[in-house]
């Protein structure tokens, strides 16, 4: 495991190259004739990098070589000593080509707007639209090393597998109020830790196996408001204020070290 007070360098590597991406993306758009102002969309992406460029921090190198078995990793990873068993010296963190990184998943979409009459006063309307999205892959793989998906795992370089945002806007003349929904999905804290209350070894190598009490993270869902006005005396201007998680819901928690 890296620790803090271990030396960590920050360089430069002239051997990177550029990389490469392949996109594919599939979708369809929906606008049925019996119901105005309403429309769907769903759409299908598939994104693979070749020679990805990234920079890992000590840890994840540590782990990489350590824990993943990358040996592509170790060479970052400077001991004293024998190079395979002895301890750390130094962590070479650099900008390096990863073999290969996809991402791949679903966005949808639902819009609907019309006019109304609620309150009166000026030209009324509601409009309502969801986003939603769902991560099916987010991994990377270097040569010779295994597939490392990170698809669920909430901290560093992980991302989601579900996310929404419902927004909600009524309109009365030149005033405006909006409602907005997010939803970040809940998911894990890191890939390369095993959930156990209790000290593990590995059964083949007899190696103590890296443990965490509590690798989850909880989802959360935040409230937003805006309120806009838009004088019709002059043109192009629009005053607005918004209050950012009006709920003031906590954020999960999701520690993280940083090396």
């Amino acid at each position: 495991i890296y620790e803090p007070g271990l030396e960590a360098m920050l360089k430069r590597n002239p051997a990177v190259k550029p990389e490469e991406a392949d996109t594919t993306t599939v979708g369809i758009v929906l606008q049925p004739s019996f119901l105005g102002g309403f429309q769907a969309s769903i759409d299908w992406y598939d994104i693979q990098i070749s020679g990805a460029i990234a920079q890992l921090t000590a840890q994840q190198l540590v782990d990489g070589c350590a824990v993943l078995g990358d040996q592509t990793l170790c060479q970052y990873v400077i001991r004293s000593g024998n190079p395979q068993t002895g301890p750390i010296e130094r962590i070479d963190s650099l900008f390096i080509n990863l073999a290969e990184q996809i991402m791949e998943g679903i966005d949808v979409e639902l819009s609907y707007r019309r006019p109304v009459t609620l309150l009166g006063g000026g030209a009324e309307s509601i409009g309502a639209r969801v986003f939603g999205s769902r991560l099916l892959h987010n991994s990377t793989q270097n040569r010779g090393a295994a597939l490392d998906e990170r698809v669920g795992q909430i901290s560093i370089l992980g991302l989601p597998k579900n996310k929404a945002t419902a927004i909600l806007t009524y309109t009365n003349g030149p005033y405006s109020g909006t409602v907005i929904g997010r939803y970040i999905g809940g998911g894990i804290l890191d890939r390369t830790l095993v959930e156990s209350d209790v000290p593990l070894r590995n059964p083949t190598t007899g190696a103590t196996i890296t443990t965490i009490d509590d690798n989850t993270v909880g989802s959360v869902f935040y409230t937003d408001l805006t309120l806009g006005w838009r004088p019709e005396s002059i043109e192009g201007l629009h005053v607005y204020g918004t209050v950012t998680n009006l709920l003031d819901r906590a954020p999960p928690m999701a520690p993280s070290a940083i090396g």
